[in-house]
């Protein structure tokens, strides 16, 4: 029997995240669960955010999002999900994309795990070439060694909002429910 994982990653390292059903979590106040079937998996939405799945191949793209991608074509402030299910390679080619992110911008990776999970976590600051706006941005690698899925989690937001924003992208990235087992 599978069994999906409610994980905080302050939990994580202090103890163990608690076995939980995405129907029967209650989200914390201001937010709902969104459930992605297709990698049973559970992302929280902000109230007035927006939510958009896309997929290239077998890789699965979650957006949640501040502003509305498809009335701008872009977004500011949210957070991208890239997820690769069932891909032995992608846990690695990830893990080498975020050593040269820390490298260039000279920030530290931290790891924590917690039974299948590991997590890879760096945050750095970078002018994005579009429009030249200072952007801050937490880069996540989770690897899921019963699955052998990876999901690739950034949260940005322009430099000046980000006070305002990353109690909301904290929350987030902290709060993920993933399935154990497919």
């Amino acid at each position: 029997m599978t069994r999906l994982i409610y994980i905080t990653w302050l939990t994580l390292l202090l103890h163990s995240p608690f076995s939980i059903s995405a129907d029967v979590l209650p989200a914390p106040d201001g937010y709902t669960w969104k459930r992605v079937a297709e990698v049973k998996a559970a992302f929280l939405v902000p109230d007035g955010w927006n939510y958009q799945q896309d997929r290239k191949g077998n890789t699965l793209g979650v957006f949640i999002t501040r502003e509305s991608i498809p009335s701008k074509g872009k977004y500011d402030t949210g957070m991208g999900i890239n997820i690769f299910p069932k891909d032995i390679n992608a846990t690695k080619q990830l893990l080498k994309a975020l050593v040269v992110i820390a490298e260039r911008y000279k920030s530290n990776i931290s790891k924590a795990e917690f039974g299948p999970f590991v997590r890879f976590y760096t945050q750095h600051d970078s002018i994005r070439s579009s429009d030249g706006e200072n952007i801050r941005a937490v880069h996540i690698v989770v690897a899921n060694s019963n699955t052998n899925s990876t999901y690739y989690i950034v949260f940005e937001s322009p430099v000046p909002l980000w006070d305002k924003f990353w109690p909301v992208g904290d929350v987030l990235v902290n709060n993920l429910v993933l399935e154990t087992e497919f």
